[in-house]
């Protein structure tokens, strides 16, 4: 399994960092989890092919986690992808849904075409395939969770499991029960949001053999390298176009 990091950037681009993109590979496939940076130039770059991705799965409805998916739809609706392929996008609610097929409509995309399969989703299992099924969390960063974000859960065929924070609340409250009862073998965790004097001591008891951090500012960077050593697992912070494997 690989991961990469295609944009690790907080609500706004920085120099070298990309807005919100996460790409996980198992075989042939790909899972793209949020689209809010330039992903299929970064996949362009990276010599992956965007026509291999299966599913695209929004955490919730803010401009840095999905400004970018119409291009990537694009790409799948005028035949770029060069493969007989399908896309399934997983929306986190239906205003969201709805909006995004209206966008497509206005750029002359068909939103009802078998290219691209389009679909709100609630919490549970929300998909499954050969490869994985993924399960969504639901989350407080929204409003204090009046409107829909989610984490995803990811339980793979070979037995291998991974876990996307996607973004929480201010004071992590809602960081996933779910890290504290089962074993993963790599978690996804925001950082920008991560406040390290309160939230430390519930984050070092996720139960994880690796934990990369992505969607941060460069000031988080030195406060994380402060407590490495308080981590009883690998700790890793992520750039643009970095590959994780687990």
């Amino acid at each position: 399994m690989k991961l990469y990091t295609l944009g690790t950037s907080h609500g706004g681009t920085e120099t070298g960092r990309s807005c919100s993109g996460n790409l996980l590979q198992c075989g042939e496939d790909f899972y793209l989890f949020d689209c809010g940076g330039d992903v299929e130039r970064k996949m362009k770059d990276m010599g992956l092919p965007i026509g291999r991705i299966k599913a695209v799965f929004i955490s919730h409805m803010h401009g840095d986690h999905v400004t970018n998916l119409p291009a990537v739809i694009k790409c799948f609706h005028s035949g770029y992808t060069k493969m007989d392929t399908t896309l399934r996008i997983f929306m986190p609610d239906k205003d969201g849904l709805d909006a995004l097929k209206g966008w497509c409509k206005v750029m002359c995309m068909d939103p009802d075409s078998p290219k691209c399969v389009m679909s709100a989703f609630t919490e549970g299992l929300i998909y499954e395939d050969e490869n994985v099924k993924v399960h969504s969390v639901r989350t407080e960063h929204l409003l204090g969770g009046k409107l829909p974000s989610f984490a995803f859960r990811l339980e793979f065929s070979d037995g291998k499991s991974f876990l996307y924070t996607g973004d929480l609340n201010c004071d992590f409250h809602d960081y996933p029960q779910v890290v504290f009862e089962r074993d993963f073998d790599m978690i996804l965790s925001e950082l920008v949001h991560f406040n390290i004097e309160k939230n430390l001591d519930t984050i070092i008891k996720s139960r994880t053999k690796k934990l990369v951090f992505t969607h941060l500012a460069p000031r988080n960077i030195p406060v994380i390298e402060s407590v490495r050593d308080r981590f009883p697992f690998e700790v890793l912070i992520a750039n643009d176009k970095d590959c994780f494997e687990f």
